[in-house]
């Protein structure tokens, strides 16, 4: 995870919301994300919006294949399932956790990439 601080410009009134603001509904929701990253065009307000988007396909796609590997577990014995359901607890208290610091370093316009994501969130916000 990469982070710096991004020089806050000037906005003029006709810019969109508060870049703070944008910064944190980014990752209020993915549709936040969207929005964000359709609407503004502030580069960090942008790229906040990009990476929550696929932050959000990110761990979809991992509860989907746990929630999947959790059932055909429990099918096989009853205990392998439970664990898988330890497994899915953790992974959704750290997502919540992520997804909180995120917040946080969007609404302080902090450049806080992830790796992988991040990558293709600054080539998703660059694009106007």
């Amino acid at each position: 995870m990469t982070e710096h601080a991004q020089p806050d410009p000037a906005t003029n009134a006709d810019d969109g919301i508060d870049p703070k603001i944008g910064g944190l509904v980014a990752y209020l929701t993915w549709i936040g994300g969207l929005i964000m990253l359709l609407t503004q065009r502030h580069p960090e307000v942008r790229f906040h919006g990009a990476q929550s988007i696929l932050v959000t396909i990110a761990f979809t796609v991992v509860y989907l294949a746990l929630g999947i590997l959790q059932l055909l577990a429990g099918l096989i014995l009853w205990w392998l399932g439970a664990l898988f359901s330890v497994f899915y607890l953790v992974i959704g208290l750290g997502a919540l956790a992520l997804w909180i610091l995120l917040a946080v370093k969007g609404y302080q316009l902090v450049h806080f990439k992830l790796p992988l994501v991040g990558d293709i969130a600054e080539k998703w916000a660059a694009r106007q």
